[in-house]
């Protein structure tokens, strides 16, 4: 029984990785998650810019829309932010991950959370900060009115380095309704889950997520020059599980 989502996200939209992507991925029937690139794709980008990249995609399902990272967030980021909102409501995507390098404040939160709600979406803050346990408490704090129809967390392994990645899944996963999934180094990061010099060990994350009946998304996010692996890679995790359910039950 496999309860995860499991998916892949593809290399930024207008970049030549992305029609790597489509080569590789065209009419897979993947889940994919979509990945705008920088702040000024999605300023520039247009409905019907959007139509056009999912229809070079073919038959795939989409699960997310990855936003640019944002370092401020005053007004414009709030009117950007509702066009990325109205952008995946015309195309049925329920998710938008969005990745912060600062805090939000109450006031932000309670305008971001009036948005989400105006077009049933559900936001994952992927934060990308030195000290996850604040940002944590953070979260708790802001959030606790709102969920869990309008807010959660987008866990990112690459960004966990020296930290314990599958004790800090287990701990949080009441938030966590979005991973991102690489393995990693000490020097590089985004390699693929099953990489035998990544430090994260892939099976004991595999089997942690399914001891604990996680039903959120489970997204492979490797750096562009591994993506010819994802397809294999799945197939390597959905295997883990059936076997896992196999052997327990």
């Amino acid at each position: 029984m496999i309860t995860m989502i499991i998916g892949v996200k593809s290399p930024p939209l207008n970049s030549k990785s992305f029609i790597n992507f489509v080569t590789l991925f065209q009419d897979s029937n993947l889940n994919v998650e979509i990945n705008i690139g920088k702040i000024k794709n999605l300023v520039e980008l247009s409905l019907f810019d959007l139509i056009d990249y999912i229809e070079q995609l073919g038959n795939v399902n989409l699960i997310g829309l990855y936003l640019p990272s944002f370092k401020q967030l005053g007004e414009e980021f709030l009117d950007v932010l509702e066009k990325a909102i109205i952008l995946a409501d015309e195309v049925n995507i329920k998710v938008i991950i969005l990745p912060l390098e600062v805090s939000i404040n109450k006031k932000v939160f309670r305008d971001i959370s009036e948005l989400l709600l105006s077009y049933n979406k559900t936001l994952c803050i992927e934060a990308k900060v030195d000290n996850f346990e604040r940002f944590i408490a953070e979260f708790e704090d802001m959030s606790s009115e709102h969920l869990p129809v309008t807010f959660g967390i987008c866990y990112n392994t690459s960004l966990a380095k020296n930290r314990p990645v599958v004790t800090e899944i287990l701990e949080n996963l009441e938030y966590i309704r979005f991973l991102h999934v690489s393995n990693f180094t000490q020097n590089e990061d985004h390699l693929p889950l099953f990489s035998p010099k990544g430090l994260i060990n892939p099976y004991e994350l595999l089997e942690s997520l399914v001891k604990s009946f996680y039903n959120g998304y489970f997204v492979l996010d490797y750096d562009t020059k591994f993506i010819s692996q994802y397809r294999n890679d799945i197939s390597r995790i959905r295997q883990y599980i059936v076997n896992y359910f196999e052997r327990e039950f």
